[in-house]
């Protein structure tokens, strides 16, 4: 029997979990946050703060839905992200939160611009280099992507994801304000 495109004798492709709608749903997500990022520089953080607080709790769910898949062949493993890629969007992420809002009463929160950049930029990078790694279409790649995918979710992305949309979340609902801690001090005086 002559050896398929899809299996070698060691190895058999499951296109099933290649092409799951988790993964493809995945991916379509990660272009619409790759496009809003290539684009940030055009908006106040007030703004990339809203969208990535609706966006980030769907891409969390998707990268708990990733299936787990062990690659064939390490010589499909790839990196796309440049330093130079990677700095670039880190500098202006970093200006524009270390910026105050235009609408203090929109967005009233301390400042670490630097960990929101850097977070921000290795979600980037980590879902950039698994769209771009998983449209080669070549089948090695694809599994490698995914492989790739769920690991940095574990590990990385999705733990700034989380990370971030609690800080998203203080600074757009004011929290970090004195008057609200308040709040959670007589919640439990009843």
């Amino acid at each position: 029997m002559e050896e398929s495109y899809f299996e070698n004798k060691e190895h058999v492709a499951d296109i099933d979990l290649i092409e799951s709608k988790h993964v493809t749903e995945l991916l379509s997500i990660s272009f619409e946050f790759i496009q809003f990022m290539d684009k940030c520089s055009k908006y106040d953080k007030t703004t990339i703060m809203n969208y990535l607080q609706k966006l980030f709790p769907l891409m969390y769910l998707k990268g708990t839905l990733i299936p787990e898949i062990t690659p064939s062949d390490d010589s499909f493993d790839e990196r796309f992200v440049t330093e130079e890629e990677y700095q670039h969007l880190f500098i202006e992420l970093k200006t524009i939160f270390s910026t105050a809002c235009e609408n203090e009463e929109s967005c009233n929160c301390v400042d670490e611009s630097d960990k929101v950049a850097e977070d921000l930029c290795d979600i980037y990078q980590d879902l950039k280099d698994f769209s771009i790694l998983y449209s080669k279409q070549l089948l090695a790649s694809q599994e490698f992507a995914v492989h790739n995918a769920r690991e940095w979710f574990i590990h990385r992305w999705g733990i700034h994801i989380s990370q971030l949309i609690v800080h998203f979340h203080t600074c757009l609902y004011h929290l970090h304000d004195h008057s609200h801690s308040d709040l959670h001090d007589h919640s439990h005086e009843n």
